[in-house]
């Protein structure tokens, strides 16, 4: 199968490839127009995760995380900082709170949720802070802006990481941080289990990441590699057909490996998280 979109073909292959990691410049192929519909399906699906608010909270908070994290940010006096995929601002308000002499920009697709973010910026009378929507691929700011940029659970939706890992470096002040916090694939899960069930839920999932691979990634952008620390996070999802018939198609070996928890509603699952962390020298 061949997606044919303003004179640009690409194949089923050529996407699969992208989304495996065997190739990682995706906009030197006109796969933009991909990316653009990527982006637009994700935007829609955390619209919705955003709306179901005690769900999303239960998938994705963990204060000592948080904490952990916000601890290992370079932060000197004045300063900016850059949230990618802010989401409901859940790094970017604690950092400007802590951090008053530091100028924070929480960056994301779905504005609805940036929306909200201002308003309880406005409300809560933090100065300090800024929302702003981008396109999904090109980061809207000028080379050399921030001190420091910091993503949590953002990068595993990105179709073409080698050219974000670019703006990354393109946009950071030299000497700034890049603090990056994504899971990562068990070591023995080969078949990558853990990427097909991520991917039965339709906000575009492409794929974890391992450390060699961001270190690799990173590296060819110019980030020079610093520390990295390992952490864990359990949460649930719905439980539909479609991964009942996951489930069940997955030897027990590898549902162990994630301490899968099949309940009446839900399933539960824990997976590594990498937090990487680099400079641009």
């Amino acid at each position: 199968m061949n997606m044919t979109l303003a004179n640009v073909t690409i194949t089923r292959e050529t996407l699969q490839a992208f989304k495996s990691g065997k190739s990682g410049c995706f906009l030197c192929t006109g796969g933009i127009i991909v990316i653009r519909k990527s982006v637009e399906d994700t935007r829609k699906e955390f619209e919705k995760s955003f709306a179901e608010g005690i769900l999303y909270d239960r998938q994705t908070q963990d204060e000592n995380h948080r904490k952990m994290l916000i601890d290992s940010l370079h932060i000197f006096g004045v300063s900016s900082v850059l949230d990618l995929g802010t989401g409901t601002g859940y790094l970017a308000f604690p950092i400007a709170k802590q951090h008053k002499d530091c100028f924070v920009t929480g960056l994301d697709i779905v504005k609805d949720a940036l929306r909200r973010n201002e308003e309880l910026a406005k409300k809560e009378k933090i100065e300090n802070i800024e929302f702003v929507s981008y396109d999904g691929i090109n980061i809207p700011f000028e080379n050399n802006s921030f001190d420091a940029v910091v993503t949590r659970y953002c990068l595993h939706h990105i179709i073409g990481m080698q050219d974000m890992f670019h703006e990354i470096y393109r946009i950071l002040k030299p000497g700034g941080q890049l603090l990056l916090a994504d899971p990562t694939p068990n070591a023995q899960d080969g078949d990558r289990f853990v990427d097909k069930y991520m991917q039965l839920k339709k906000d575009e999932h492409v794929r974890f990441y391992t450390k060699d691979e961001l270190v690799h990634m990173a590296g060819l952008a110019g980030l020079i590699y610093e520390t990295s620390a390992m952490t864990k996070i359990r949460f649930p999802r719905i439980r539909t057909a479609e991964v009942d018939r996951l489930l069940q198609a997955t030897n027990a070996s590898i549902k162990d490996l994630y301490e899968i928890e099949v309940r009446q509603k839900e399933v539960f699952i824990t997976e590594d998280v990498l937090n990487l962390s680099f400079f641009k020298g």
